[in-house]
């Protein structure tokens, strides 16, 4: 990716670099790393999308979330609060996080 990003700014391309973040209850802890990353590989944007494709009663369990209206658990909001602030924070202010 890092390659590919590098070739876009040499050849002044105005293509967005976005990356995607499923988040599921098994990784959702890894989201701040993540955040970190992309910046790092110099995406423009992340995008975050709970766990929607549920193939088995198992994988109900993955979802960060049920309902699009839904408050997760208190450890969830704050990971996803300290990886917005992070994005939004002076070190990564290039990087865009919705609103």
């Amino acid at each position: 990716m890092r390659k590919i990003i590098d070739l876009k700014r040499k050849l002044g391309s105005d293509v967005k670099v976005v990356a995607n973040y499923i988040m599921a209850s098994m990784n959702i802890h890894e989201l701040v790393d993540y955040i970190e990353l992309c910046y790092e590989l110099g995406f423009e944007e992340v995008v975050l999308n709970n766990l929607t494709c549920i193939l088995s009663k198992q994988m109900f369990a993955w979802k960060v979330f049920t309902d699009p209206v839904e408050q997760g658990p208190g450890i969830i909001n704050h990971i996803i609060d300290v990886a917005t602030r992070r994005a939004r924070g002076t070190r990564h202010k290039d990087l865009c996080v919705p609103t």
